[in-house]
């Protein structure tokens, strides 16, 4: 698995981080995280925010998958994650 990561200057805030590998089946896969800007509303008070995300992407020769998350959800999902692959990997 290769892994590069770039972080911009103190005025940019463009953090990425790129893997390339093979899954199980043999296929080439290409993920990337990076920063995003996103606009929500908050289903309350019906509220827009504009916040800072992180856009996460999974390219392989026949499929993408794309997800923009809040922070929170990020770090959510990599704790669901963690436990998941720790269970299964058992």
């Amino acid at each position: 698995m290769k892994t590069r990561s770039r972080t911009g200057s103190r005025t940019s805030s463009k953090t990425e981080v790129k893997s390339s590998f093979k899954n199980e089946v043999g296929n080439p896969i290409k993920v990337i995280i990076k920063n995003a800007k996103d606009t929500a509303t908050n289903y309350k008070t019906g509220r827009k925010l504009d916040f800072n995300a992180v856009s996460i992407s999974m390219i392989g020769p026949s499929s993408t998958c794309e997800n923009i998350v809040t922070p929170m959800e990020a770090k959510a999902l990599l704790k669901c994650l963690k436990t998941f692959l720790r269970l299964k990997l058992k």
